[in-house]
Parts: structure tokens; C-alpha cells; sequence
């Protein structure tokens, strides 16, 4: 029950902080003319960032230039409303930092609070 709880708390605020809360300000940026490239690039700077912070740098520039590239293509496609868009491009770095948690969850987990994993010599 404790590790259901642990990891249930630690994805919820990883999809908050990397997920709606990215979001909800792009849209604010939206509702307030700015430009939309502007806001969009915003949520994949601050999902990147939250990659990069976890020393996963190469992945968060490859996430960074997919995400761009990606919408590049769909406002060229002009059938992707940016406020789409947005959730969209959001949900990558999102999904790649909770499955990289994962494990480093389950390591917590598993070890017993006060014990070290490594065994004493005899």
C-alpha cells in the first residue's frame, strides 16, 4: 500500500509540473495575443528542462528538437489548432520523465528505510 502511494504521488507531480501546469500557462499566453510560437515553445522548454534537470540532457535536446519539428509540420498542416497543439507537444517530455522515474521509484521502494542494499563483508 505505501509504494502504491509513493508512486502514485510522485507520477501525479511529475504530470502536474510537467504536464498541466506547462499547459495551463501556454493557454493563458494564448488568451492574451501573444504569439503562438511563443507559448508553445514554452511548454517544451519547461518538459526538456524537467529532463534535463534528471542529467538526461541528450534525451531532452532530442525531445526538444522532435517536439519542434513537430510543430513546425502541424502549423504548416494548418488542421492542428495550436490550443491542440499545445497538449500535444506537452505530453512527450511528460511521459518519457515518468517512464525514466519509474525505476529509480522502484529502487526506493524496494530497499527497507535505514538498510543499504550492499551486504557486509563477515
Amino acid at each position: 500500500m505505501r509504494a502504491a502511494v509513493i508512486v502514485a504521488t510522485v507520477l501525479s507531480a511529475v504530470l502536474a509540473v510537467g504536464y498541466l501546469l506547462p499547459g495551463i500557462i501556454e493557454l493563458e499566453m494564448l488568451h492574451f495575443h501573444l504569439s503562438p510560437w511563443a507559448c508553445v515553445l514554452f511548454g517544451d522548454l519547461t518538459g526538456c528542462y524537467l529532463l534535463a534537470s534528471f542529467d538526461f540532457k541528450k534525451t531532452a535536446l532530442a525531445v526538444y528538437g522532435i517536439a519542434t519539428a513537430t510543430e513546425v509540420i502541424a502549423s504548416l498542416w494548418k488542421h492542428v489548432p495550436v490550443e491542440r497543439l499545445v497538449w500535444m507537444t506537452d505530453l512527450a517530455p511528460t511521459l518519457i520523465l515518468m517512464a525514466l522515474v519509474l525505476p529509480t521509484l522502484r529502487i526506493i521502494i524496494e530497499e527497507p528505510a535505514g538498510r543499504s542494499s550492499k551486504r557486509r563483508p563477515v
